[in-house]
């Protein structure tokens, strides 16, 4: 199931001058957000043109334990915790994205697992220092659930000199992480400078340790006492990791769900994306952990209206597709139903980015 690679490649290891330099924290400095590391916008936001009433935060569950100005971390049970990202202002613009995505903290007798590893360097050592005042410890694992900059930046953030953990990912999303972000990039700004991809939205970039060859079947880490299901599932990238626990049921769903915010087909492949939402949401008494956006109940308002809207973008592209309707003509004439109410969105063009992989995906089931 897991193959170890030959080698951990850090490009620049960064986060051990970061910890170094931050050192311990204590909970009041984390409440308080003493130490909080800004992060520039890079991105544009919009709200959808509806006047329904805003899901976002309404069906929240769990205790903020620890808070940041760019995120809070929530207890969700014994040993289990979600890391909340809160990237947007009062007024829909997007804010600090120092961690961007959410993930998790889960924690055994012989271990802490991490789920996701956010979008840079600072962010992961917030949530490491949390780790080590809930559990004592830095993450022993830390499993990565597709290859997008926000979700992997962090990963060496989670090091010290005398802790490296188990670096999980499929091997497709570590192929993919390789193709898009280990690449020298040379500075717009000075042709005489580069960086690597990863670089360029904050983070840096890590090899995994363990790899998920069979991307057909279920895995599991043991932490002592608690045990993380894997399963590898396909549709907001082509591959992607979503971890479950019982007892509580939780879900650490990824970017195969979003709640409130608008979500990112620019990986996609739209047919299974809508399928792996539809599986997912049928563990309806979990409360489910999305990559983007509050967490709440499968069975809540916000995720069911997660699920419509899937579908009625599977349905409208189909349809114009059909008729020989242009993507930019199938975009104007798409309009997210008042019942579904407000959605936030890291880009604008979001809803032809979404058109856009379901056209390409039909047009390549036609040929």
């Amino acid at each position: 199931m897991f193959e170890s690679s030959v080698s951990m490649v850090i490009l620049e290891p960064m986060g051990l001058r970061i910890r170094d330099m931050i050192g311990g924290i204590s909970r009041r400095e984390m409440l308080s957000g003493t130490v909080a590391a800004g992060c520039g916008c890079l991105m544009g936001s919009a709200i959808a043109n509806s006047d329904g009433v805003s899901l976002i935060g309404r069906e929240q569950q769990g205790d903020v334990v620890f808070k940041k100005p760019y995120g809070e971390v929530k207890q969700l049970g014994e040993g289990v915790y979600a890391v909340v990202s809160t990237p947007f202002l009062a007024d829909g613009k997007i804010g600090d994205l120092t961690t961007h995505c959410n993930g998790g903290l889960i924690g055994g007798r012989d271990g802490v697992l991490a789920f996701d590893a956010y979008r840079t360097m600072e962010g992961a050592v917030w949530v490491g220092e949390v780790s080590k005042a809930l559990f004592g410890q830095l993450p022993t694992h830390v499993v990565c659930s597709h290859f997008h900059f926000d979700h992997i930046g962090g990963i060496a953030g989670f090091f010290d000199r005398a802790t490296v953990p188990e670096i999980v990912m499929t091997e497709t999303t570590y192929l993919l992480a390789l193709e898009h972000y280990a690449k020298v990039v040379r500075s717009k700004e000075n042709a005489r400078f580069a960086e690597h991809g990863l670089e360029t939205w904050g983070g840096q970039f890590v090899s995994p340790t363990k790899i998920v060859i069979q991307e057909d079947e279920d895995l599991t880490i043991d932490l002592g006492g608690r045990v993380v299901k894997l399963t590898p599932m396909r549709g907001h990238t082509q591959s992607d990791l979503v971890a479950e626990v019982d007892d509580p049921a939780v879900t650490f769903g990824g970017d195969l769900i979003w709640n409130g915010i608008f979500p990112n087909f620019m990986s996609a492949i739209p047919s299974l994306y809508v399928r792996s939402v539809e599986h997912l949401l049928k563990r309806k008494k979990a409360v489910v952990i999305p990559g983007h956006g509050m967490d709440a109940r499968a069975d809540s308002v916000g995720l069911v209206s997660y699920l419509e809207l899937q579908q009625l973008i599977e349905m409208e592209a189909k349809r114009d597709f059909t008729k020989g309707l242009s993507v930019s003509e199938a975009v104007s004439e798409f309009i997210v139903p008042e019942r579904l109410g407000y959605w936030k969105y890291f880009r604008p063009n979001f809803h032809e980015v979404a058109f856009k992989a379901w056209y390409r995906e039909l047009a390549e089931n036609q040929g």
